[in-house]
């Protein structure tokens, strides 16, 4: 994991490349899965599944031999699913005037995820997906502002990834009339 944290209900199997061992153990609460009085082998152990918010590795699986008395130890270490956080801005203000209660589509370009979402009180929604590519489209913001004529954004993100998509608006225009008695000047 990235903080060294133990990552407990993570699943593996395991496979005697000679003799035909297979055992699938789950990890315990302090991230442990012990195996005893195996026969001597190679072995080719698979992290199948790990609980969210963490990602299986791009290399899942590792090999080890044991011979007699030997007593060794694997360790996979995991990314959690990127964290993909949108911001919503008035375009030119600086320091930037967040919006809230914009309506975003998060689509997979990659995957069948699709999601709506909307950014809370401070002008942001943050969510943690899996790794993959993403289309994000702003669907309907707030009065006075309206949609910017490049309403989607596409981002790639990977297991550990934290990015930010940021989209910005601009006020409707604000056209005030004022009708005056002729006599009144």
């Amino acid at each position: 994991s990235q903080t060294g944290d133990v990552i407990p209900n993570t699943h593996f199997e395991i496979r005697g490349i000679h003799y035909g061992y297979h055992n699938d153990v789950t990890t315990d609460p302090s991230g442990r899965a012990t195996l005893t009085a195996i026969p001597v082998d190679s072995y080719e152990v698979t992290e199948i599944s790990v609980p969210d918010p963490y990602v299986v590795s791009d290399e899942p699986t590792q090999t080890i031999y044991l011979g007699p008395g030997d007593n060794k130890q694997l360790i996979f270490d995991n990314l959690k699913q990127p964290v993909l956080k949108i911001a919503k801005v008035e375009k030119g203000t600086n320091p930037a005037v967040y919006i809230p209660n914009t309506v975003f589509l998060i689509e997979g370009v990659d995957s069948d995820y699709r999601h709506d979402i909307n950014t809370g009180p401070d002008g942001t929604v943050e969510l943690r997906v899996a790794p993959g590519t993403y289309k994000i489209t702003e669907r309907s913001v707030p009065e006075p502002y309206f949609i910017s004529d490049t309403p989607s954004q596409t981002i790639s993100l990977n297991p550990g990834d934290e990015k930010e998509v940021r989209f910005e608006n601009q006020k409707k225009p604000l056209l005030t009339l004022k009708k005056i008695d002729a006599d009144s000047q």
